[in-house]
């Protein structure tokens, strides 16, 4: 064997032992590159392994390695000796090859090509590293400032009215304190005051405690099997159908404005007609008691149209033109 690169020779064969030894216990390269410590690469190590490859550890670099496979070095020393390889260290005066003069030149050369390779590689690899550290980094800010805006928003909603509730609630307050209510007599005073509370027992109690519903209250305020007890029922039906448990119009619920436009009594004495102009504050709650996301709950005033009938004396609802509880 010549001896000629002895101590490349050296470290190439140990390496292959190294290798050997990292296989048998599961480590990656890149895990033993990583053990070594100063931003060692997996790339560097793979060359040293590699048998096409001339690169060989640097001897500190060889002990650190041999320590976290734990390899004992008089053991692979030994090992390599037998097989007739140079241990670097050990070489004698008379068995080391005479160079010419300018080989230590020739070598000094080499060596430090070999140096700004690696460092030019090292470098790369640092560079890339860094930019990677800095992408995530920007990744992970955006992903938890867009979370962070997303319980702010939630919060928000929940719990205090954004821009346009109060805008809408400060419309409908003006709206309803400019309207002139009509001149009514008892009857049509009655008629109306019947709707005004059917409406409000609709909303703020049926609705409030759906799950509680029982349908023959309505023959409180409304014509059975009319077309607007179908639409309570229905109503009640959607609040009460959800997975989780039925939802319902929560603490503050209320109506904001009710203001009578007409009240019409037809020539027959037992049907009425009943116009008015309503906004409403009715948030809805699920069934752990939380507000249910993206539903305004103000109603900005809208007109609305009541048909009664006169029924054993009582007048009472037939239909209407609501939409907001269905």
């Amino acid at each position: 064997m010549s001896t000629r690169n002895s101590e490349v020779e050296y470290y190439k064969a140990a390496m292959q032992i190294c290798k050997e030894k990292r296989e048998k216990l599961g480590l990656t390269q890149s895990a033993v590159a990583s053990k070594i410590g100063d931003g060692y690469a997996q790339e560097t190590y793979n060359r040293y392994e590699s048998v096409k490859n001339n690169r060989v550890p640097k001897p500190g670099t060889f002990a650190r390695i041999l320590q976290i496979l734990e390899i004992d070095r008089e053991e692979i020393d030994s090992c390599l000796s037998k097989r007739g390889y140079t241990v670097p260290g050990l070489l004698s005066p008379s068995s080391q090859q005479t160079f010419p003069d300018d080989y230590t030149l020739l070598t000094l050369e080499h060596v430090r090509e070999e140096v700004k390779q690696e460092i030019a590689f090292d470098v790369e690899e640092a560079r890339r590293r860094v930019v990677q550290l800095r992408r995530n980094n920007v990744l992970i800010f955006g992903i938890t400032s867009c979370i962070v805006l997303i319980f702010y928003f939630i919060y928000l909603n929940n719990n205090h009215p954004n821009a346009f509730t109060i805008k809408s609630e400060e419309y409908i307050n003006s709206e309803s304190s400019a309207a002139s209510p009509p001149i009514l007599d008892s009857e049509q005073k009655e008629i109306a005051g019947t709707v005004k509370n059917a409406v409000k027992y609709e909303s703020l109690s049926i609705y409030a405690d759906p799950s509680s519903f029982d349908k023959k209250n309505l023959t409180k305020f409304w014509i059975t099997n009319s077309t607007a007890t179908q639409s309570i029922v229905g109503s009640v039906k959607k609040l009460k159908n959800h997975k989780e448990g039925p939802w319902f119009y929560g603490n503050g619920s209320r109506l904001v404005s009710y203001n009578i436009r007409f009240v019409t009594i037809g020539a027959n004495g037992n049907t009425a007609t009943v116009g008015t102009k309503e906004s409403w504050y009715l948030p809805l709650y699920d069934s752990k008691g939380k507000r249910v996301p993206n539903k305004n709950p103000y109603i900005p005033p809208y007109s609305v149209q009541y048909v009664l009938q006169k029924v054993n004396g009582r007048w009472l609802i037939q239909s209407d033109t609501t939409w907001y509880a269905n």
